[in-house]
């Protein structure tokens, strides 16, 4: 198969393609977002894109009526489908310049507004011009623009469309196995996605580029399967492109193998592809078929009817000044009439055949020169991104390492800072195991010492007392009694309040409780005491039990003496990261502002201070009494409650 009806052929399958490609990103877009305006115009380019490769007058004038509705609308959304619609007639046209000053201003206006689907369409259009023209320098960057965007918007159809475009132009700058990695890569997607429409034209591009290599057997496998798979999707134009490229694979297979029976299944395709372009009324790709079939009418000395076919392509090609097609026509019958034994007419195709080879000639050095400046703008390019990508590496690899550093740095400030705390906290221990020790000792000497001694003053004393019946010894030995019993009691509350063993918020609470059960033998009113749950997980400071049980005594004590109260509630409860110890009662109340001195209010206010708390009192005359202490509990016991 010649290049230029390889690139009419793919012409054809990327017209279609790209027509399925924008119809599919298109239904992917946010509709409800779209205007009015913005749809009439995509409607208008859509229907360009459906008709161009058959009806291009209609196309054009739709192309033409979106850039005035554009005018009207003054809406960039718009600008860019209408320069879409036309860029894409113009390429049809063979106008490749202006189609690309129209592409590009749509691809500027797509990134402008992010429309990602429609930038990467319309750079896949901007390709096909400069594949069009063998502008592989300008082709390449176009495609290498485009592939990123396709994985961005994760389409796996583009994606495939862009490396199969990729291999086919590696092809054509024969670099062979770029090509194939690309191709291969646009099998594998279409398979995966089971798109058979799509499948055809990577196994003709494969075919091609196995051709191009000189891998007949290759290229027959894959045209074999674009074959078999036009079958059977029953596509007429992909069946008759299928056909031509098993009658050239053949051919040359016949030419450079001598493979005879090469030459019958050359003729069977060649005359396959005959048909079926014309009943697709296909003019090019006819004369095309037509040139083929009348060489492998040659080779078969079937001159005559060789003669027809050959002499209607020459003429075509000649009059539409296709180079090269003309040029082989001219060869084929110089060496038809050679054969025929015409030798005027053998000489005078040859002469053609040279002229037109020599403009051919001149016309493939200039692409070869362009070419391979491609190749090395390309691979030029190709090493600066290599070499900017080791550069983002080693500076990854360097931040990587500063950040290590600073890792290591802020790791050992920390271990410092712990350690520190470690040693603080430690000594703080120490000095409580110290301060714990002497409450101990001191408890136990004021229980073994002063203890014994005020207990064996309260039984003499009681003896004495049964023996005497004086009544005034009798009641000054009393007193002494009742005075030693209030001294015991005083010092069992202090060697509580000493010992460290009664920390735990389960013995506030015990002694509380205690406490309270003697008081209700002697008060006169109703007393209720409630303590929460959480009190018992606390673990109090000797200072704080001091001032629960001396506040609790004094407010009792108070209450007993002045109130006249009938109820009173005692409320000891935590609230977040404080203790409150609230004691209510219902009788007489007084005037806080001229309340006498010396009644234990200020005793009470003090204790609350001195644990840096606040004592607050609520009373009026005739309107009871509400004493509400509050005191934080201290840091490092939280924390041990918490636990």
């Amino acid at each position: 198969m010649s290049d230029i009806f390889f690139k009419r052929t793919f012409k054809c399958f990327i017209s279609v393609l790209f027509c399925l490609l924008f119809f599919e990103t298109s239904a992917q877009q946010p509709k409800a977002k779209i205007s009015a305006d913005v749809k009439e115009v995509e409607a208008i380019q859509a229907r360009v894109l459906d008709i161009s490769g058959y009806d291009l007058d209609s196309a054009m004038l739709l192309a033409k009526q979106a850039l005035q509705l554009s005018e009207k609308f003054k809406n960039d959304t718009c600008f860019a489908f209408a320069y879409t619609a036309t860029g894409w007639c113009l390429y049809y046209e063979g106008n490749r310049d202006s189609a690309e000053y129209y592409l590009l201003k749509a691809i500027n206006l797509y990134h402008k507004h992010k429309i990602l689907p429609q930038e990467v369409n319309c750079l896949l259009n901007l390709s096909y011009v400069y594949q069009d023209g063998a502008d592989y320098l300008k082709l390449m960057n176009c495609l290498k623009k485009a592939r990123p965007l396709a994985e961005i918007i994760n389409d796996p159809i583009v994606l495939a469309n862009i490396d199969l475009t990729m291999g086919s132009t590696y092809g054509d700058m024969q670099q062979y196995e770029k090509g194939k990695y690309y191709i291969f890569s646009a099998i594998a997607i279409t398979k995966q996605q089971n798109r058979n429409d799509m499948l055809t034209g990577c196994y003709s591009a494969c075919g091609y580029i196995y051709m191009e290599e000189g891998k007949f057997d290759s290229a027959l496998y894959y045209y074999r399967l674009n074959y078999a798979l036009s079958t059977g999707l029953n596509d007429p134009e992909s069946i008759a492109i299928a056909s031509d490229n098993l009658g050239e694979a053949f051919q040359k297979k016949a030419i450079e193998k001598g493979c005879g029976t090469c030459i019958d299944s050359a003729y069977y395709y060649y005359k396959s592809a005959l048909h079926f372009f014309t009943a697709m009324n296909s003019p090019g790709n006819i004369e095309y078929a037509k040139m083929n079939f009348g060489s492998v009418l040659r080779i078969k000395k079937e001159y005559k009817a060789a003669e027809k076919y050959l002499t209607d392509a020459f003429h075509y090609f000649d009059s539409t000044e296709n180079i090269k097609s003309a040029c082989s026509s001219a060869m084929q019958l110089s060496m038809l009439y050679e054969a025929l034994g015409n030798y005027k007419q053998a000489y005078g195709y040859t002469i053609i055949a040279n002229h037109l080879n020599d403009s051919l000639q001149q016309k493939k050095r200039t692409d070869s020169i362009a070419q391979m400046f491609a190749i090395y703008e390309t691979e030029k390019r190709d090493r600066a991104i290599e070499l900017l990508n080791a550069k983002a590496k080693l500076d990854k690899e360097k931040i990587s390492q500063q950040y290590l550093i600073i890792l290591f740095s802020v790791m050992s400030l920390v271990f410092i800072i712990v350690l520190a705390a470690v040693l603080i906290n430690r000594s703080r221990i120490k000095q409580q195991l110290k301060e714990v020790k002497v409450r101990n000792q001191l408890a136990a000497d004021l229980h073994d010492e002063v203890g014994s001694s005020l207990s064996s003053i309260f039984l003499l004393s009681k003896m004495t007392a049964k023996k005497n019946a004086e009544a005034t010894d009798y009641n000054m030995l009393e007193k002494i009694s009742g005075n030693t019993k209030e001294v015991i009691d005083k010092m069992a509350d202090i060697v509580w309040m000493m010992n460290p063993k009664y920390d735990d918020g389960e013995n506030v609470r015990e002694k509380l409780e205690q406490y309270i059960s003697r008081i209700k033998d002697i008060a006169t009113f109703k007393i209720i005491l409630e303590i929460d749950e959480a009190i018992d997980t606390i673990k109090f400071s000797m200072e704080i039990r001091k001032a629960i049980l001396l506040i609790s005594k004094e407010a009792v004590n108070n209450a007993v003496k002045y109130a006249g109260a009938s109820h009173m509630l005692i409320q000891l409860k935590q609230i977040d990261k404080n203790l409150q110890l609230v004691i209510t009662d219902d009788g007489i109340g007084f005037d806080t502002a001229s309340v006498i001195k010396g009644n234990g209010l200020d005793t009470m206010a003090l204790r609350a201070k001195n644990c840096k708390g606040n004592l607050d009192i609520q009373s009026s005359s005739g309107k009871g009494t509400k004493i509400k202490i509050t005191l934080p509990i201290p840091r490092f016991r939280q924390k041990i409650a918490e636990i």
